[in-house]
């Protein structure tokens, strides 16, 4: 069979070019999924040599979420691609949605650019469901930008992993603005092809704790200078693991010491 169509933003009915298309089986057998196809600069794609069947298709990659071919006016539910032997199906419009953008800056509350924080967007889902959609590294003069978000709301949150210990502070792990609690962050809402700017997050730079002290070995082959490693216990922060603290142990007898690790539990 072939199968050959074109796509295009939704948003302004334009090609989307150089974009990955797949097709997908829903029965397993000889072929597990298509080669994917990749779109020309007129958005186009061709499927040559698919086996007969029924098929679920996909586009999407970089700058662009990856989403289902859905029917017209189907809402959520995408459409089943079915294929007799020898068809050529063609003239297939699949519409698709941009990526939306967040930029912005992390500062520390002396007002100094925080370097190389990792800034995560989690959006919300059924209940208290929670995944992380996208994520960025601040460059040299604090800034960061999210690419490639799909349509939602997202809580934004910044982690520093400079040096811990230096002058004995650290920073503490913020959701926007300026809360170390997610019950404080301030939701970011986006549309398809939006360019949200200006998503500024200040992080608190306070006196860490030192954590010391000594691996111990109970009839067990002793690891050489095994590593420690502190995380928080709230829910929240395990699952995104935003913060985790450790170092290697110092000598052969397994003492360690953990420096800049912020107050919890």
């Amino acid at each position: 069979c072939t199968v050959e169509g074109n796509l295009i933003f939704s948003t302004t009915g334009e090609p989307a070019k150089k974009v990955e298309v797949a097709l997908t089986p829903f029965k397993r057998g000889r072929q597990s999924i298509t080669d994917a196809a990749l779109t020309d600069t007129n958005g186009h794609f061709t499927f040559t040599k698919v086996e007969p069947g029924d098929y679920s298709m996909q586009a999407g990659g970089g700058a662009i979420p990856f989403q289902m071919y859905r029917a017209e006016g189907a809402g959520h539910r995408w459409k089943v691609v079915s294929l007799r032997p020898g068809q050529h199906l063609k003239d297939i419009v699949f519409r698709i949605a941009p990526g939306a953008v967040i930029t912005g800056m992390v500062y520390d509350d002396d007002g100094d650019p925080v370097v190389r924080a990792s800034v995560q967007a989690i959006k919300a889902g059924d209940g208290s469901q929670r995944n992380i959609s996208g994520g960025a590294e601040t460059n040299d003069q604090g800034a960061y930008r999210i690419f490639g978000l799909p349509a939602g709301k997202y809580v934004l949150i910044a982690t520093s992993h400079e040096a811990h210990g230096i002058s004995g502070q650290t920073l503490l792990p913020t959701f926007y603005p300026t809360g170390t609690d997610i019950a404080q962050a301030t939701p970011v809402e986006v549309h398809a092809g939006d360019e949200i700017s200006s998503i500024n997050l200040l992080m608190a730079r306070i006196h860490g704790v030192d954590v010391r002290g000594r691996v111990l070995y109970s009839g067990l082959p002793k690891a050489r200078r095994p590593f420690i490693q502190l995380s928080l216990r709230t829910d929240d922060f395990a699952r995104y693991r935003t913060q985790i603290y450790g170092a290697q142990a110092a000598d052969d007898a397994g003492d360690f010491d953990i420096s800049g690790v912020a107050p919890g539990s």
